[in-house]
């Protein structure tokens, strides 16, 4: 077997494949517009004798985590046919990916998961859910006064960009858009309808992305950065109830939505999301923003990784000077170093387990209480709660 990036002739076997997969159609003119949207470089494939077997796509982009950018992947079109499943297949091409990143620098891999349990043998853990809410009618946000003006305009992310970014940022592993991923992703899955709300200095400062069809209003995302955006794009709903007899807002599940709606009694359906894993455990560390404060002694973390053999073994985290310093044991520590008693001394667990810590989806505490995390040291999981930020995790993307 032999796993390369397809080739450009490969399109439509690619295309095929996919469609065979997720069990999907595509008129002519679609799938010719999904040939001009791939490349080719993004799509990693297992061939064997020139057959293609399986495949997957590693997208490149970057994520807010405690309000700063950082690099990641994100893996999505995994299919196999039929013929070459559970041969160990999407396992070689997962280890590839994440070889890849490494290389490259990408420090979380995100997916949405087909099977949770699936993609948690790799290491992958869920940090980010979703929440639907279902309003009727007589359910609707009240109109109420409001200082600036909403106004429906085209699909244009230099409006939208500066209010989405600010907003994220207030989340842990929530995509940085950038200008090409708002045209290539945002506004080709997320049709219909964009109403902006600005302020009296012409300041936009909330927007939504909505439709409206059978009578149903569907908000694709809503956001807004205060009261009076709230409600100005409240009352554009409300205003919409002649024509609609529900409005279907899809949103983060520790939003103020439905608390700030004159009745929260409305339907609400929160699903898992998606899934992430650190890369590279030391380099992960290395480049995000930590609290070195907590560390009021050496952290020692006893890692276990399903897939990267990097991740695995002990790790020591220091404060030096206000700095992190890492040391990393990958099997035994030599004599006389600090960690001369792995099961007894810090915090025992998996590349997925302490990625949910790190993105603030769990904390090491109630791991720990429920003994997916091992420690008979109380400092330990304390201080590893302490060091990386606790901010709500969500992803408003799909891939």
């Amino acid at each position: 077997m032999n796993i390369r990036q397809l080739r450009e002739d490969e399109r439509d076997e690619s295309i095929d494949l996919s469609l065979f997969a997720f069990q999907a159609t595509l008129t002519d003119e679609e799938r010719e517009q999904r040939k001009q949207q791939m490349r080719p470089e993004e799509t990693w494939v297992a061939e064997e004798n020139g057959a293609l077997m399986s495949k997957l796509t590693l997208l490149s982009f970057d994520l807010y985590l405690a309000g700063t950018q950082i690099p990641a992947g994100g893996i999505s079109g995994v299919a196999t046919w039929p013929e070459h499943r559970r041969g160990g297949i999407v396992r070689s091409l997962l280890e590839h990916s994440l070889k890849t990143m490494r290389e490259n620098g990408q420090h979380l891999a995100l997916l949405y998961p087909f099977s949770v349990p699936f993609y948690r043998k790799f290491g992958w853990e869920m940090y980010a859910d979703k929440q639907t809410i279902t309003l009727k009618k007589d359910q609707l946000p009240e109109r109420s006064r409001f200082s600036g003006r909403v106004r429906r305009i085209d699909q244009d992310a230099e409006v939208l960009a500066p209010v989405y970014d600010e907003w994220a940022r207030r989340y842990n592993g929530i995509v940085a858009r950038d200008h090409q991923w708002w045209n290539r992703h945002v506004f080709r899955r997320k049709t219909g309808t964009v109403a902006v709300y600005r302020n009296q200095d012409g300041e936009a400062r909330g927007y939504m992305i909505y439709s409206t069809a059978e009578r149903t209003m569907t908000i694709k995302e809503w956001i807004w950065l205060d009261a009076d955006a709230r409600r100005g794009l409240s009352t554009f709903v409300s205003n919409h109830d002649s024509m609609i007899d529900q409005a279907v807002i899809e949103t983060n599940p520790d939003g103020l939505l439905p608390f700030i709606l004159p009745d929260p009694g409305v339907k609400r359906e929160i699903r898992s999301y998606f899934m992430s894993r650190i890369v590279d455990l030391k380099k992960f560390f290395e480049s995000v923003p930590v609290n070195t404060d907590a560390l009021k002694k050496p952290l020692i973390l006893h890692v276990d990784d399903p897939v990267c053999a990097w991740n695995r073994g002990i790790f020591i985290l220091k404060n030096q000077c206000g700095s992190l310093a890492i040391e990393h044991f990958e099997d035994k520590p030599k004599e006389n170093t600090a960690c001369q008693h792995p099961p007894k001394r810090g915090v025992r667990g998996e590349i997925g387990s302490l990625t949910a810590v790190c993105l603030g989806k769990l904390s090491a505490q109630t791991l720990f209480e429920e003994e997916v995390l091992k420690s008979e040291d109380p400092d330990a999981v304390k201080m590893l709660d302490q060091l990386t930020d606790n901010r709500e995790p969500f992803m408003y993307d799909f891939f």
